[in-house]
């Protein structure tokens, strides 16, 4: 039988674990609003029978053995409770960033290891167009038109080399000695040593025929044994320069040309140049380059006399190239005739929306020579006597803005153009068929646009414009110079390329001229719409076609010189 005493302290110790069951110890140490005790006393309780049946087995030793009296029965119940769900908040993960630095211990373990067979991939690649070393083209037109071109061109791993040759010439027999020929012939190669130099050399040679048709053919005065004028021009040049600019980013150069210009007109007239370069080139981290550049450019002309003009520039010059923001500066200090000039290069620029859109600023000042050479060039039909030859000084202060929209690139760019002996041009008194040049200075404000864009790929869109106001200080107007120019090209390409179609549109204003009889005329403007197409039915053989001024449009670019009609030139096309 239990021990009286330990059945009375079970009991209480009952009563008070009930009691403790059904409390809630609030712990807010913990954010935790109430603790449900019950598991602990659940616990407390196994451990306190545990300790009563001991002391019952105990008790027991001392009783004597044949019969238990049982005074009470115990019924110990728990009371029935509602239970309480504790919704705890989730803490907030740490996202601090911490940084960890490890020390690696040197050591001399090593590893010997295979080294891995790498096996390459098998990947579909596009197919690259096949690319040509040389092409020709020959053909021919109306009014009576031969014409031939080709270019060949090898690469090697030190060298390359191009060639190309064209000839091209007209004879429309509706007016007398309305006809030219064109013949141009070009070589030039480039040798590359181990050592990381390089050497180049270039001939190019080219023998012109014009006429002077600008006469009136019931003029029996005019003889056509005069009338025509063969320009011969030989090119010869040198160059040495570094191929590989190794850690030190310096580029040097160093080159030498040669030229003659001859007119094989009754009374010849002759012009030889040369022309030094020399120049050194530094990048600072990478992209700043700073430079230094001298130019000897020498010529000389004679007809009935000799003319020397000889041109003398040292160039230094940095630029600052930065994502944003970019300038350059350089001071062409150039001698002439024992005469300084300090001519400023100066441009700053701005790139917002990530390069999309450019804006430009700068002033560009610079010596233009009016060499034999440059004006038979503008103007092939000038008098063999010339005046002095000089020097055109100009200013070029200029603003533009440019970038990329969608898929168009364009550029607009104005600017205030003051210039000194600008060459114009006067037909001559007594020969209307020859030009006289003389000089004035002209306050030029101009206007250019350039436009392109690629549309799917296959087409292909481009427009350039360009207006100028001339404000001459002599002269009334800027003779036979055009104020506005435009042109308009579209090229589209289809059956996979074996197909291009060609258009354009060219359009100039009349220019002003001044006749022999000192009277202001404006000849008439230019509307010249043309179109071509290259078909290559195999890869190597193909067809050309060109229609020209299909408005028939009879311009006069000079004075008394109608242009060509209608024209049309076709040919073969081989590439190899």
């Amino acid at each position: 039988m239990s021990h009286p005493i330990v059945i009375q302290i079970s009991t209480s110790i009952l009563k008070f674990i009930q009691a403790m069951y059904n409390y809630q110890l609030p712990l807010t140490i913990f954010n935790i609003q109430r603790v449900n005790l019950r598991p602990i006393f659940a616990m407390s309780c196994a451990a306190i029978f545990t300790l009563i049946n001991m002391n019952s087995a105990q008790a027991q030793t001392d009783l004597p053995g044949g019969k238990v009296e049982v005074v009470k029965s115990f019924d110990a119940r728990l009371a029935e409770t509602d239970k309480i769900r504790i919704n705890a908040p989730v803490p907030q993960p740490d996202t601090s960033s911490n940084r960890y630095q490890y020390n690696a211990l040197e050591t001399d373990i090593k590893m010997e290891y295979e080294a891995p067979t790498i096996k390459p991939l098998a990947m579909g690649s596009e197919k690259l167009p096949p690319v040509y070393k040389g092409f020709a083209k020959a053909g021919i037109g109306f009014p009576l038109s031969p014409y031939a071109e080709g270019s060949y061109y090898h690469d090697a791993d030190n060298f390359n080399i191009l060639a190309h040759l064209r000839h091209h010439s007209a004879n429309d027999k509706k007016r007398e000695n309305q006809r030219f020929m064109d013949n141009d012939f070009m070589l030039r190669g480039n040798y590359y040593f181990e050592q990381g130099i390089g050497i180049g050399a270039r001939t190019n040679y080219s023998l012109d025929d014009y006429y002077f048709y600008g006469y009136d053919e019931a003029d029996t005065s005019f003889l056509p044994q005069y009338a025509r004028r063969r320009f011969t021009t030989f090119d010869l040049g040198f160059s040495v320069f570094n191929v590989e600019n190794g850690d030190s980013d310096l580029n040097y150069w160093g080159k030498a040309d040669f030229y003659t210009h001859r007119d094989d007109l009754e009374t010849p007239g002759k012009e030889t140049g040369t022309l030094l370069n020399f120049g050194v080139k530094k990048y600072l981290q990478g992209k700043h380059p700073i430079a230094a550049e001298i130019i000897t450019d020498m010529s000389s002309y004679t007809d009935t006399a000799t003319y020397r003009l000889n041109n003398f520039f040292f160039i230094p010059s940095a630029a600052y190239i930065g994502e944003m923001f970019s300038a350059k500066g350089a001071i062409r200090i150039a001698s002439h005739n024992d005469e300084f000039f300090f001519l400023p290069d100066l441009q700053v620029a701005v790139n917002l929306a990530e390069g999309k859109f450019r804006v430009q600023a700068g002033w560009d000042a610079n010596l233009y020579k009016n060499s034999f050479r440059n004006l038979t060039d503008y103007n092939p039909f000038i008098a063999p006597i010339l005046p002095a030859l000089q020097n055109a000084k100009y200013d070029d202060f200029y603003a533009a803005i440019g970038g990329v929209a969608g898929s168009w690139n364009y550029e607009l760019r104005g600017g205030y153009k003051p210039t000194t002996n600008m060459a114009l041009y006067l037909p001559t008194v007594g020969d209307p068929t020859r030009f006289s040049v003389i000089y004035d200075t002209v306050n030029i404000v101009y206007a250019k646009l350039n436009l392109h864009t690629t549309i799917q790929k296959n087409l292909t869109v481009g427009l350039s414009a360009g207006y100028n106001l001339f404000n001459p200080t002599v002269q009334e107007e800027a003779w036979q110079i055009p104020a506005l120019e435009t042109n308009l090209s579209l090229v589209y390409r289809a059956l996979g390329n074996k197909l291009r179609l060609r258009g354009e549109m060219y359009f100039t204003g009349g220019v002003p001229v001044l006749t022999p009889e000192n009277e202001k005329e404006t000849l008439n403007a230019l509307f010249d719409v043309s179109l071509g197409a290259d078909y290559m039915f195999t890869e190597k053989f193909g067809l050309f076609l060109n229609l020209n001024n299909l408005a028939s449009n009879r311009w006069r670019r000079w004075f008394n010189y109608p242009t060509y009609g209608i024209n049309v030139l076709g040919g073969l096309i081989v590439r190899f």
